[in-house]
C-alpha cells in the first residue's frame, strides 16, 4: 500500500509519520506465510517500500517476527536494504527483533538471535532485541499508554494488536462525532490487572518488568497465576543481562 503517491501526499503536507513494518524471517520463510499469490511473495515489495520511506526521511521500525524455525539467514535482510546514506540509516531505521508470542518457550534461541543481530550491526544498522525488554517502565508497551488506540476498519477500538479483532474483544468504538468511547472502564481494568498477579508482586524483575504484559494479565485475571518468563529464573537472568548490556552501551 506504500506507493510514490502515498509518500508524496505526506511530503506535500509536511508530515513525517512513523511506521512499524514487519518481516517474518528472511525471504524464503517470510514468503511462505506472507504471499500475494502462490508464486509471488511480499518480501521484496516490503523491502523496497522501506527503502523509499527511509530515503524520504520517514522513520521505520522494521520488526522482525522470529520463531525457532525462521532464524536461518535472517541477518541477510540487511544485505537487501541498499541504503547508501549511513546517516539516514542511523536516524530513520531501527531493526527490532520480537519473538512470536505463540512460539515463546524456554530455550537458548536468544544466542542465535544475538549472533544475527551482531552481523547486522556490523553492516551499520541500528538494532534492538525486544524479546527480553528491560525498559518496560520508560518504554512501556503501546497497549499500556493512555494516548494509544488501535482503530479497526469498522470503528471498533482495541489496545493490543496481538489478538483477533473481534467485536466482542473491543475496548471501545468511534461514535458518530468521531470521538473514541471507551467501554466498561477498559483502560483502568487493563492497568489494574497488571498488579493482581501475585507472582509479579514478589518478583525481582518487578521494577523493570512493570507488571508484565497487560493483555496477558487481563486474560488471566481471576484465574491461575502466570509468568511471562515461565517462572524460570534463567529466563529472568536474560532480562537482567539485557539491562546491564544496555547500561554498558550507553556508557561506552
Amino acid at each position: 500500500m506504500i506507493t510514490d503517491k502515498f509518500i508524496d501526499h505526506f511530503n506535500e503536507k509536511q508530515v513525517k509519520p512513523h511506521f512499524q513494518i514487519t518481516l517474518d524471517g528472511y525471504r524464503e520463510k517470510h514468503d511462505e506465510v506472507r504471499f500475494v499469490t502462490k508464486t509471488k511473495g511480499s518480501y521484496f515489495t516490503i523491502i523496497n517500500n522501506i527503502k523509499k520511506l527511509v530515503e524520504n526521511e520517514m522513520f521505520v521500525r522494521l520488526r522482525i517476527n522470529y520463531t525457532d524455525e525462521n532464524l536461518t539467514n535472517i541477518y541477510k535482510i540487511a544485505d537487501d536494504l541498499p541504503i547508501k546514506d549511513k546517516e539516514l540509516i542511523k536516524d530513520y531505521l531501527l531493526i527490532d527483533f520480537h519473538r512470536v508470542w505463540q512460539n515463546s518457550k524456554v530455550d537458548d534461541i536468544n544466542i542465535i538471535v544475538d549472533k544475527n543481530i551482531e552481523r547486522i550491526k556490523e553492516k551499520g544498522f541500528r538494532t534492538k532485541n525486544s524479546t527480553y525488554n528491560s525498559e518496560n517502565v520508560k518504554g512501556s508497551c503501546y497497549a499500556d499508554k493512555h494516548n494509544s488506540a488501535v482503530v479497526n476498519y469498522n470503528g471498533d477500538i482495541y489496545k493490543c494488536t496481538a489478538r483477533d479483532f473481534k467485536t466482542e474483544n473491543r475496548e471501545g468504538y468511534i461514535n458518530e462525532n468521531g470521538k473514541i468511547v471507551w467501554e466498561n472502564n477498559s483502560f483502568e481494568k487493563r492497568m489494574n490487572a497488571k498488579f493482581h498477579n501475585e507472582p509479579c508482586l514478589t518478583c525481582r524483575l518487578l521494577a523493570i518488568c512493570n507488571g508484565c504484559c497487560s493483555q496477558q494479565a487481563l486474560e488471566h485475571l481471576g484465574k491461575e497465576n502466570f509468568c511471562i518468563y515461565a517462572f524460570d529464573e534463567k529466563e529472568k537472568d536474560k532480562v537482567i543481562k539485557t539491562r546491564v548490556d544496555l547500561i554498558m552501551n550507553d556508557q561506552g
